[in-house]
């Protein structure tokens, strides 16, 4: 009897984080009032399944059904940085985007909030993401907006991307280029026309 009504907990429980508990992380985000030590715990409960389940909410599984928007968009939004830090640790996709294709990132930088920003770049927040309406990326609007820090990260976030995109590319050309000797010029594909040690090259005899 204990063994099933402990089932039954769990069904129940799975059944509640389907329905209701998505949606009530986005609610407790959607306030440009501070949020209190006792939402911030409610986040922490929902997120990693409080009644020892292992079933806890996942962190994307509401949008906004009119802006499309997910719980970490709009704390990036209202600028609380640890709902957004809480969210990112249980794996909420930092480059999520509402309905007019716009990012956490890009909200938080042109709102001017430089701990949300820093812990989504930390994330992988994607810079080079830009809104549907005008086009603009997370660096335009923190440019336009006049915030100097932020900017400084993104552009220190582009330049790093950059110098990883190279890297990858000079390796992925160095692969090719090993890979694509001929067997004509290569001995047992040692690439240098040399035979293989102990051996004799080609045409000699003893």
């Amino acid at each position: 009897m204990v063994a099933f009504l402990a089932l039954l907990a769990v069904v129940s429980h799975a059944a509640t984080l389907s329905g209701s508990e998505p949606k009530r992380l986005y609610d407790i985000v959607s306030t440009d009032q501070r949020l209190s030590k006792a939402k911030l715990n409610e986040m922490h409960a929902l997120l990693s399944g409080w009644d020892g389940t292992e079933m806890g909410v996942a962190p994307d599984g509401f949008k906004h059904p009119e802006y499309g928007d997910t719980a970490l968009i709009q704390a990036a939004y209202e600028g609380h940085g640890e709902a957004v830090d809480a969210l990112l640790l249980y794996g909420a996709d930092p480059n999520a985007v509402d309905n007019e294709g716009e990012t956490a990132l890009m909200l938080a930088s042109q709102r001017g909030y430089e701990k949300v920003a820093a812990a989504l770049l930390a994330s992988g927040a994607d810079v080079t993401l830009a809104d549907k309406k005008s086009g603009e990326t997370a660096l335009g609007r923190a440019k336009y907006a006049g915030h100097l820090t932020i900017l400084k990260r993104l552009l220190a976030s582009t330049a790093q991307s950059e110098k990883e995109a190279k890297a990858s590319a000079r390796l992925r050309t160095q692969g090719a280029n090993k890979g694509g000797k001929s067997k004509e010029n290569c001995a047992d594909g040692d690439g240098d026309g040399t035979a293989p040690p102990g051996e004799l090259p080609a045409g000699f005899e003893l």
